[in-house]
Formats: C-alpha cells, sequence, structure tokens
C-alpha cells in the first residue's frame, strides 16, 4: 500500500490528473479543472507561435542526447535540459520574415553552462581538397585551474544541404578533428559547433560556433 507522506492532500503530484490540472503554485498546491477547448479560430500570432514550436523542436529532436549532456539545469529549476533547449531558441534563434519563421544556425546553442569549463583556444573549421571537413584549436595559454587535456570535445555538424546533424568526439588534447565524406557529399554546406565536459561531465563549456563551409567539388 502506497503512502502519501505530503502535508497536503495533493502530495507531491503535479500534471494532468483525469480532468484536473495539479501544479506549485509559489510553494503552494493548487488544483484547477481542464480548460475547455476553444472554439475560436486561431490568430495569426497564435500560428506564428506554433510554427516557431514545430520549426525548433523538428530541429533539436536529433540533439536530444547532445543537449541532456551539454544543458546543465539549474538546481531549483525543474525544467528537462530539453525543455530549457526549447526555450532558449523559441527566445533567441528565431528569424521573422515574411514568408514565416526562420531559425537562425549561427546562434544554435548545445551547453548551457551551470559550472563552466574553459573552451579550446582559437578553433577553426576548414575544408581540404578531399572532401574532408578539419577542425583545428590550441591549448589556452591561460588555462584555468579545472581545464585538463582528457577533457571531452563533443563537435556537431549540420549538413543544410541535406538538413541533417551529425555528432562527434575526441579529447582537448587532440587539437583537431577530422571527417572525410563521401563525394557524394561535394558541395554540401555545413554548420560546425563544439564544447566540452570535463571527464565526469560535471564542468561544460559555451557552444563555439565555427562557421560554414563548403566541401569541395573536385
Amino acid at each position: 500500500m502506497g503512502k502519501n507522506k505530503s502535508r497536503s492532500v495533493l502530495g507531491d503530484y503535479s500534471g494532468k490528473v483525469g480532468t484536473v490540472v495539479l501544479y506549485n503554485y509559489r510553494g503552494t498546491p493548487v488544483m484547477k479543472p481542464l480548460p475547455a477547448p476553444s472554439q475560436e479560430p486561431a490568430s495569426g500570432k497564435q500560428l506564428e507561435q506554433r510554427a516557431i514550436f514545430s520549426l525548433v523542436k523538428t530541429l533539436l529532436t536529433s540533439l536530444k542526447k547532445v543537449i541532456h549532456t551539454g544543458f546543465q539545469v539549474p538546481r531549483k529549476s525543474r525544467k528537462a535540459p530539453f525543455d530549457m533547449a526549447m526555450s532558449y531558441h523559441m527566445k533567441n534563434c528565431i528569424l521573422h520574415l515574411a514568408e514565416g519563421p526562420s531559425f537562425q544556425l549561427e546562434k544554435l546553442k548545445l551547453s548551457n553552462p551551470v559550472k563552466r569549463l574553459q573552451s579550446v583556444w582559437k578553433p577553426v573549421a576548414s575544408v581540404a581538397e578531399n572532401n574532408t571537413l578539419i577542425l583545428n584549436w590550441e591549448l589556452n595559454p591561460y588555462p584555468q585551474k579545472d581545464v585538463q587535456l582528457s577533457d571531452k570535445v563533443y563537435i556537431v555538424v549540420y549538413d543544410a544541404t541535406i538538413n541533417r546533424f551529425s555528432t562527434f568526439s575526441c579529447r582537448r588534447s587532440d587539437l583537431g578533428f577530422s571527417y572525410s565524406f563521401i563525394k557524394e557529399f561535394a558541395g554540401h554546406e555545413l554548420y560546425s559547433y563544439l564544447f566540452l565536459t570535463s571527464a565526469d561531465a560535471k564542468l561544460v563549456s559555451e557552444t563555439e560556433y565555427l562557421g560554414k563551409v563548403n566541401l569541395t567539388l573536385s
């Protein structure tokens, strides 16, 4: 038999239960009925918000594992990492155009450090003639005390031509990473990002955007 040790009749429950919603308001348990579905047609602003939500969710869904690693949740927050990422990108990464909302890829944020780790020094993305993406960086000449050569580097590459993310990893001490694409990818437009975590994943760096490059046609 289960026992509820909370002093409230609602216990520690939250969310939708049957025809009511349970939640906590400033430390007080609150219950309210589910709102009736609206019979009014959606306004232009509502339609735009739905389009933004769909755009951001579609883009971030394939990055859930990376976001779970990079987005640290403040101790008092009840949001999940993916929910935090959704909220951030909807507020900060949308360009409002006449034809509809557009996502600004240069603002993609894969990490949200609460306990901050120093990033790599002077990261650069380039392309070799054989369809190889090359990322290089240096060791920081002024390392903070938490920096370790074993820190993990997460690399995310977005292929805008086929709308696909690829994720790789290596170590800070590697000072670089390369990946050769098959010849059919020649001409594809790539966006590169990286962030680091400590070996125990307790420290996280800010996301570095390394810019856009095109795979060579030769």
